[in-house]
């Protein structure tokens, strides 16, 4: 998938964080930190990662804490945090975390 997304080139991409405990067998929080270390030692390209937390928001959280201690070029930012407000919801749902990479 690294090599994939880097020849693609694409700056900003999205992570669907809900299919990954189907894919590698895992938990949310363990499928993240699995997936993350086999893919950010992959992935070269300075981009922005969106990821849909849903109400995973803190397992989400300490898995990209996590991949920034272990890996330099990524960089956790609240800044570009998506406000998603459904239809008849009064409340806005903060629903994706960002990364980027420099």
């Amino acid at each position: 998938m690294a090599i994939q997304l880097n020849d693609l080139a694409w700056n900003q991409w999205w992570l669907d964080v809900g299919t990954l405990p189907s894919v590698v067998g895992l938990p949310v929080d363990q499928s993240l930190l699995l997936w993350g270390e086999l893919f950010w030692a992959r992935y070269h390209r300075d981009a922005v990662v969106y990821l849909d937390v849903g109400g995973r928001r803190r397992l989400v959280y300490q898995a990209v804490r996590r991949w920034e201690a272990d890996f330099a070029h990524i960089r956790f930012a609240t800044e570009h945090d998506l406000d998603v407000v459904l239809p008849g919801k009064e409340v806005a749902n903060r629903n994706a975390t960002y990364m980027t990479r420099f």
